[in-house]
């Protein structure tokens, strides 16, 4: 009995045969290109059963790495169901993380230099996030605020996985001011000033590199302990992460790498997809194979994702097909307010008894907030991906919380130092620094008034206050509204996101949840309880992994993830893309792999949901959804290839770009159109 006959008969498990393929080519490289739902973490385990039973190779001998904890779990597990019994020792799955750690301790008790990790469970005096803040305020004089850390953090992330070079750091754009003075002081301070060399995340990887150049002796035992490298999610990997890899796979480059160019969406951090793209010119003698066949999604869903991801021009040509039959037909909603697209979540979820097999994805944590407010009023649990509590200590929570403190105490001038530039009261900052001067007492809109303002204040400070006392007597939801729209905080929003160049639709959202929240609510002090409440089922929520619940993630972080059923929401107009992803074809593409990792996550039943504009997304999935047979779409433009337009009738095309595509009509000469316009109209058939 062969090895696949075997695996059948005590796993269950049956390749085809590109999955046989992968797994009898050991020797060499090999580029496996795995869509979604093509058994690549099965095909991956029966490969490392082929060369541990059959080939009789030493588990010490094989690596196995992926990019994230979870993902070297997951195989872990897999291997253990289906081996557990056949072999006696392990084979060892890791993150390249906790690889790249073990070379650095090594390295270091050889030099007998001592460190201390400032990541995760730390335990010495050092904490990385606490180190950056007091750094950016020694460089800059001012406080970093919990966005600008997200965006600080990030932005070293990926000057280190890029291995990006001293005299190229300006280059790299970070929205945090003297970013890159305040890289080089933590930096310097890691190496030179603290008691001992300081190590975050990103440090394991840029020392194992250096140590892998610099240490003979290591790099050799490494090379020859692993005979078979393999890596899974590659297409996560950073640049520094496949240097890695590729230093210990010489020199038998017995290198097995399994990814899918299509769904690389960590370029921020530094991933790369141009090494996957450029392994044939690494490896010339590499096998690359492609797993195209889907066993997850119906064939709605195949068909609809394999065209959307043609758009994109950096990536290896596929056709991922699938076998499964139609199931429901994907469904676009589009409503013109966040709120009504809850209610609409909210009668589909709560009719929904199969909560395991229920997920709602989302590009941005923000979008989760109001979701989760719906959740919990309904008794539904749930189980968050990523925890992000940043929302209750974004700038516009805080305005909005420090308008109701103010309203039930208008002497308080701490509370109106805050908040004093972000309505229509018109006070001046030396009518401020006077009422802090006088401390907190009377109401600050009557002692302002009766030290004569200017004529055009008077106005504005009668209403204030009145629409103050109004906040203090009103239910939360309509507290927010005079605070919005009377007291001109909706405006103030914009000057500021302008002014200081905070992301608007972000802001926007914030608001949006806060008045999804307060619908119902009694008081402003029951609303402020919610809050808090909301922050607490949410951190509650990561230990309900493995429970009978629904799942809430980013789309990030769904990757690996599948459900019977999917609602994608937000697919908004410079949500999904940005403005920025807009402007820039590389993070274009990006984003279109991230819309193509969300919509292979459904097996049976996806729904794309959108509020106030619909992302280009949106629609384009929906006209490719609509497409008339045998109008052409993405990937089907190609030089001499037949159409007839309803218009032109019968041509050939001569050129095409990302953009464009010029035909050649028999009877009407030449015509240039653009390719996304034909695809939306349908207005070019195959002859």
């Amino acid at each position: 009995m062969d090895f696949f006959a075997r695996m059948r008969q005590a796993t269950g498990v049956e390749l085809n045969d590109v999955q046989k393929q992968a797994v009898y080519e050991t020797d060499g490289p090999l580029l496996l290109l795995a869509t979604p739902g093509s058994g690549k973490t099965t095909t991956l385990n029966m490969k490392i059963g082929y060369l541990l039973l059959e080939k009789q190779v030493a588990p010490s001998s094989i690596m196995a790495v992926t990019f994230s904890r979870a993902g070297a779990e997951d195989m872990s597990e897999r291997f253990d169901q289906f081996f557990s019994n056949m072999t006696r020792d392990r084979v060892h799955f890791s993150t390249i993380h906790s690889f790249a750690f073990r070379i650095v301790r090594e390295y270091f008790q050889k030099q007998r230099q001592s460190f201390q990790v400032i990541e995760g469970k730390t335990e010495g005096m050092y904490e990385k996030r606490r180190l950056l803040a007091q750094l950016y305020t020694k460089v800059t004089g001012k406080k970093l605020t919990e966005d600008e850390m997200e965006s600080l953090a990030t932005y070293i992330t990926y000057l280190k996985n890029r291995m990006t070079p001293k005299a190229e750091l300006s280059a790299v754009k970070c929205s945090v001011d003297a970013a890159k003075d305040v890289y080089l002081a933590y930096e310097s301070f890691k190496k030179n000033e603290a008691e001992t060399l300081l190590l975050d995340f990103d440090d394991m990887l840029v020392y194992a590199y250096e140590v892998l150049h610099v240490d003979r002796d290591i790099r050799t035992r490494y090379q020859k302990q692993y005979a078979y490298v393999l890596t899974d999610e590659s297409q996560d990997n950073s640049l520094i992460q496949h240097a890695i890899v590729e230093i210990i796979a010489k020199p038998h480059n017995n290198l097995c790498v399994v990814a899918d160019d299509d769904q690389s969406v960590f370029m921020w951090r530094g991933s790369d997809v141009s090494r996957l793209l450029e392994f044939k010119h690494t490896y010339p003698d590499a096998t690359v194979l492609t797993m195209n066949r889907n066993y997850r999604s119906s064939s709605q869903i195949v068909k609809a994702a394999n065209t959307f991801i043609k758009r994109n021009e950096n990536r290896y040509e596929k056709n991922m097909y699938t076998e499964n039959l139609e199931a429901t037909p994907i469904s676009f909603h589009h409503f013109k307010e966040r709120q009504v697209q809850i209610s609409h979540l909210e009668r589909a979820v709560t009719v929904n008894d199969n909560h395991k097999e229920l997920a709602i994805l989302y590009r941005n944590n923000l979008s989760a907030v109001a979701i989760v407010d719906m959740l919990e009023r309904n008794h539904i649990p749930f189980y968050m991906k990523e925890v992000d509590t940043k929302f209750l200590r974004h700038w516009v929570t805080q305005d909005v919380l420090n308008f109701m403190r103010f309203s039930y105490h208008t002497g308080r001038v701490d509370v109106l130092e805050k908040i004093y530039m972000k309505f229509n009261g018109y006070i001046k900052k030396v009518q401020m620094q006077k009422l802090k001067a006088e401390g907190s007492g009377a109401c600050a809109f009557d002692r302002l008034l009766q030290d004569r303002p200017e004529p055009y204040q008077v106005k504005r400070l009668k209403e204030a206050k009145s629409y103050f006392d109004q906040v203090n007597k009103l239910s939360p939801e309509a507290a927010i509204k005079i605070i919005e729209q009377e007291l001109g905080y909706r405006k103030t929003m914009a000057k500021t996101s302008e002014a200081l160049g905070f992301n608007l639709e972000r802001a926007t959202e914030v608001l949006d949840a806060l008045k999804q929240i307060a619908k119902g609510l009694p008081t402003l002090k029951a609303f402020a309880n919610r809050l808090q409440r909301l922050e607490q089922i949410m951190k509650e929520s990561k230990f309900k992994k493995h429970d009978d619940v629904l799942t809430l993630s980013t789309l990030h972080r769904s990757k690996g993830l599948e459900f019977d059923c999917v609602y994608v929401v937000d697919v908004n107009k410079d949500v999904l893309p940005t403005k920025e992803d807009a402007n820039d074809p590389a993070l274009m593409e990006e984003a279109v792999r991230l819309f193509y990792v969300g919509i292979t996550r459904a097996r049976e039943h996806l729904e794309l949901l959108s509020s106030g504009t619909p992302s280009s997304f949106f629609s384009q999935l929906k006209s490719i959804i609509d497409v008339p047979a045998g109008a052409l779409n993405h990937g089907d433009f190609e030089v001499n290839t037949e159409v007839i337009h309803n218009k032109f009738g019968r041509g050939t095309i001569i050129d095409y770009n990302k953009e464009s595509v010029r035909i050649d009509f028999h009877e009407h000469g030449e015509k240039e159109f653009l390719k996304q316009f034909c695809i939306e109209r349908a207005i070019l058939q195959k002859a």
